[in-house]
């Protein structure tokens, strides 16, 4: 269901101090549970025998941890007034080998201590193979990129798959534990720099689910088993997060975000970490640009448009899962003069076989990432 955009608040009125305490925490609550409850997951909406649930992965970053505290205190007011809860979520922390299990379990132990009504768990980082195709109702999974991570040179591909890598695993936990959706902890901010981002990494056909609410691109067409993309602190700007966490005194439970420094050369910089600094500094003076980039986003429409092999199933990429218009798949089915079997670029484009074993069937932005360097 799409929801309505609400305009965003004056943030001056904020560092003048003009709000009290209490005022500034309603501010940031409305924003967060109204997206929510836009989206039928209302107390009205569920009943004592069904029990919903959702999925929150936590990176250990101070958007994951708000979004875990807002809803906490939200779920715990829905039992007080009404005796049950709206839905209920489960906690996944996955981890991707830069911290030890050991830190992994430590840090879930503090966020359980804190808020022990929900479920918490830990899985690794993985990727699974797959034949790029939806097998009847089985949901697609990537190739494995274990060793492929290693083979990519340039440091915004390895990052690029490796951000690909973390979405299925948390798509493929909550599809196994049985949840409707993920909440994921994207503030405002962070999706203006995942969307340029992603528009600079060819994968600008993804921008609708990176958004917006509602059925996730992993999701077999016609199929019962949906999984949902909740994005409940869209309206919520990175620097408003910040004053939040300080004016609640938000327990230190996270660990600190990862401070990328400045960008010296660009050979040690991904686009990502550049879109991070640029609306860094653009929110401090300019937060509607920001806000602006998003809700210009907002308006795009997701669309499945796509082919099907020799058996009828869809055809999706074989390394992210996302379905391929009309099987166009690599650089030179859109094309593209940047593949070796593209020719030159006046060369008329040259469509992949997508029934073909040898061809990998990878979409543009997979396979820019995967390219020889």
């Amino acid at each position: 269901m799409p929801v309505r955009e609400q305009p965003v608040a004056s943030y001056s009125r904020i560092l003048a101090k003009t709000w009290s305490r209490d005022c500034f925490v309603r501010f940031i609550h409305t924003k967060v549970i109204k997206r929510l409850e836009a989206t039928n997951f209302r107390v009205r909406d569920s009943t004592k025998n069904l029990k919903r649930k959702l999925l929150l992965p936590i990176s250990g970053g101070i958007s994951s941890i708000t979004l875990l505290h807002v809803i906490d205190g939200h779920l715990q007011g829905q039992m007080s007034r009404t005796g049950r809860p709206a839905f209920e979520i489960e906690v996944l922390f996955i981890t991707d080998g830069v911290q030890s299990d050991e830190d992994a379990r430590k840090f879930l132990a503090l966020a359980r201590d804190r808020y022990p009504r929900h479920e918490y768990s830990i899985t690794p980082l993985s990727m699974t193979e797959s034949e790029g195709t939806h097998e009847d109702d089985a949901k697609p999974n990537p190739e494995d990129a274990s060793d492929l991570l290693e083979t990519l040179k340039s440091l915004t591909s390895r990052s690029d798959i490796a951000s690909v890598a973390l979405t299925h695993a948390i798509v493929r936990y909550a599809e196994a534990s049985g949840c409707e959706g993920v909440l994921w902890g994207d503030t405002t901010t962070r999706l203006a720099e995942k969307i340029l981002a992603s528009t600079a990494l060819g994968r600008g056909a993804t921008l609708p689910w990176l958004v917006n609410d509602g059925v996730s691109p992993f999701t077999v067409p016609g199929s019962s088993e949906t999984i949902l993309f909740l994005y409940p602190m869209k309206d919520v700007l990175r620097k408003e997060l910040k004053t939040y966490s300080t004016v609640i005194s938000l327990p230190t439970i996270h660990v600190s975000e990862r401070s990328t420094g400045a960008v010296v050369s660009s050979k040690n910089a991904t686009i990502d970490n550049l879109m991070k600094e640029y609306f860094e500094s653009v929110e401090k003076d300019y937060p509607s640009i920001v806000t602006n980039v998003v809700r210009t986003s907002s308006k795009l429409i997701a669309s499945r448009e796509t082919s099907t092999n020799t058996d009828g199933k869809e055809l999706c990429c074989q390394l992210c899962g996302v379905p391929v218009p009309h099987g166009t798949f690599g650089i030179h089915g859109w094309g593209g003069s940047q593949d070796a079997e593209a020719g030159t670029s006046t060369d008329a484009p040259i469509p992949t076989d997508p029934v073909a074993a040898t061809t990998r069937r990878y979409c543009y932005g997979c396979a820019r990432s995967t390219l020889p360097v």
